[in-house]
């Protein structure tokens, strides 16, 4: 009986071991990114939707600027830049560079929610209701839900799957490192940000 439990209890640990090892490691980061992202694109919205009127860029950073830009060129669509301290301005002098002028600049959000409040009040005003939102597949997950309950129609453009640059696995990526603790990080400032929307949206609080 003894012997039975120390096995369990060994089994258990193991098992424990491998879950951390696969939360911390390169491989297992990748994976739960992946997993993240397509939970965050979803379902597009329907063939009666509205189509797209707006690019809603959020916070640039070189993959979300090149996007828009892609997004811009390919539809004809206007470009709205939200970020507060500076971001929507350097999202702008950026797509300028590459011969894009911003239609609206949101430049007073501080998170997630301002942006998608302050970011809805400008095309509101202009009458827009559906965009394509621009932001990292790790980000897209929260922002979408934050925008469409604006009642904006939100068709997602998530970028950058993996946050710290691409190459191809080794044998040690499957082992805990650095870069794994930061994606694990990453993850979790996610997850945990839409759960406490949800809670607080729930609850009356937003």
């Amino acid at each position: 009986m003894k012997s039975r439990r120390v096995v369990t209890f060994l089994v258990c640990l193991l098992g424990l071991l491998i879950l951390a090892g696969g939360m911390t490691s390169r491989a297992g980061g990748f994976l739960l990114c992946a997993a993240w992202a397509a939970g965050g694109t979803g379902a597009s919205p329907g063939k009666g939707a509205s189509p797209a009127q707006a690019i809603v860029v959020l916070t640039g950073g070189d993959a979300r600027n090149a996007e828009a830009v892609r997004l811009h060129r390919a539809s004809g669509l206007p470009v709205l830049a939200s970020g507060g301290d500076g971001e929507a301005r350097a999202i702008a002098m950026e797509l300028a560079k590459n011969r894009v002028a911003i239609a609206w600049m949101e430049g007073d959000s501080r998170n997630t929610w301002e942006n998608a409040v302050f970011s809805n009040t400008i095309l509101s005003a202009n009458g827009l209701t559906s965009i394509v939102l621009v932001t990292d597949s790790l980000h897209m997950w929260r922002a979408r839900a934050l925008f469409e309950d604006q009642g904006l129609i939100v068709r997602p453009a998530p970028v950058a799957l993996w946050p710290f640059g691409s190459r191809d696995l080794q044998p040690r990526d499957f082992l805990p490192s650095r870069e794994g603790i930061a994606v694990s990080k990453l993850l979790l400032h996610e997850v945990g940000g839409l759960v406490l929307y949800r809670v607080r949206r729930a609850a009356g609080w937003s």
